[in-house]
């Protein structure tokens, strides 16, 4: 920036979570989703942090260094689903469908002929935890002798 003044992030996005569950899972059956979306502002002269927004949404903090904010719905959220409570958890217009938005936030004045460093950290996660069926002691035990019998009995033949 040669002259000084305020940065305007101005930007639009579509953004939809959700996690997911059978009706028969068990314990611990888990699915989650994520999103993760951070804009900072360093002046590397002066080794410091300037501005920080992480846009969460109307009634969300304002971030630091940001004086005015247009801010629809959280771009930083989660939603998880654990048995035995399954179904469909998600962050939404509706099922299915994306909220869409427009985010506009405004910096604090930055001095001219400053050296800054922009950084935008955006990630996406999602995580689904399944149980396998083990069989049950008996069972296992039952085979065991059944093998056990079937190697005897073709002993004996030999």
């Amino acid at each position: 920036m040669g002259e000084g003044g305020a940065f305007t992030f101005s930007f639009d996005a579509r953004a939809y979570l959700e996690a997911w569950s059978a009706n028969d899972e068990v314990f611990p059956t888990a699915a989650s989703s994520a999103y993760n979306l951070t804009f900072t502002i360093d002046d590397l002269e002066a080794g410091a942090n300037i501005v920080t927004w992480a846009p969460d949404g109307p009634g969300g903090s304002l971030g630091t260094g940001i004086v005015s904010e247009i801010d629809p719905f959280s771009l930083n959220d989660n939603v998880g689903r654990n048995a035995p409570f399954n179904g469909t958890s998600f962050r939404g217009d509706s099922e299915g469908v994306a909220f869409v938005g427009t985010w506009s936030g405004t910096t604090i004045p930055l001095l001219a002929n400053n050296t800054y460093q922009l950084t935008i950290r955006s990630s996406a996660e999602a995580d689904a935890r399944e149980v396998v069926a083990l069989p049950e002691p008996a069972t296992v035990a039952l085979m065991g002798l059944g093998m056990l019998g079937l190697g005897l009995s073709r002993r004996r033949r030999s």
